[in-house]
């Protein structure tokens, strides 16, 4: 056997991770074992984990970061979320308040010279009366009011009187008095107003719910979006109000030429009922 070629066979002392020591012979004094006769599930019937070299902490150290750092960023989605719903809660909130208060300036506005003018010239509102009645009468005679002008001008003046008589009753002693009668009485009327314009507008938008599902964009829509068109009432309500789909519906199914040949046509009705 050939000299100087074989390392040193010397006595070695063997470590295992369970704390077990034992002594053997090989080429390095000293091993150290992850497992051995003494925590081997085969000699002791029991399973045990071994984390070699620390394999599961340094996973935890690569990947556990990743986690922390997508579950910290879901939670800034969510409280960013939260955040934005809660700024747009504030702001309908806001402008509900706005609207509020500009609907109670505007009754106070009207209350107040309704009041004013009923304790500075009582006696005048009689002959006034009588003179805008006189003038309705005789515009309707003559034909130069459509019938939507006649009722405004009748329920008009039925609700002057109504409100005549509130003061009546009521026998304000000054003009606070009469102010906070005709303000009651003004917050009434607008109030039905609003409702019946939230009711209309529900309405048209279930009527567009109806022709969506029924017949979709198709020549009947056409029919539909032209009848709110030429409807006097339909068409000051819509203006007034707003209405998405009426206005896409109106600028996608309706041709350039079929809406200038609409326009002459309500043109002509509103000049033929004294409109224009």
């Amino acid at each position: 056997m050939k000299q100087g070629i074989h390392p040193e066979y010397v006595d070695c002392t063997v470590k295992c991770s369970c704390g077990n020591t034992f002594q053997t012979r090989s080429t390095k004094p000293e091993l150290k074992i992850d497992i051995c006769n003494v925590c081997h599930p085969f000699y002791t019937g029991q399973q045990r984990f071994v984390d070699t070299g620390g394999r599961v902490q340094r996973f935890a150290d690569k990947f556990g970061g990743a986690a922390a750092a997508q579950l910290k960023k879901a939670e800034e989605a969510k409280a960013a979320k939260a955040a934005k719903a809660a700024e747009a809660e504030a702001a309908r909130k806001a402008a509900a308040e706005a609207k509020a208060a500009e609907k109670a300036k505007r009754a106070a506005k009207f209350a107040e010279e309704a009041a004013k003018q009923a304790t500075e010239a009582p006696a005048e509102a009689p002959v006034e009366e009588a003179a805008a009645e006189a003038e309705t009468q005789k515009k309707r005679t003559a034909g130069l009011l459509d019938k939507p002008t006649l009722e405004a001008r009748l329920q008009t003046a039925k609700t002057l009187r109504g409100w005549e008589k509130e003061l009546l009753r009521a026998a304000a002693p000054d003009a606070d008095a009469a102010f906070k009668v005709l303000r009651t009485q003004f917050t009434t009327l607008s109030d039905a107003r609003d409702t019946a314009q939230q009711t209309a507008s529900a309405a048209l938008e279930a009527a567009f719910d109806f022709m969506e599902q029924a017949f979709a964009e198709s020549q009947e829509m056409v029919v539909f979006v032209t009848e709110l068109t030429l409807s006097p009432a339909a068409h000051a309500f819509i203006a007034e109000n707003g209405c998405e789909r009426y206005f896409r519906y109106n600028k996608d199914l309706l041709l350039d030429h079929r809406k200038a040949a609409l326009n002459q046509e309500l043109e002509s009705e509103q000049r033929r009922h004294g409109m224009l």
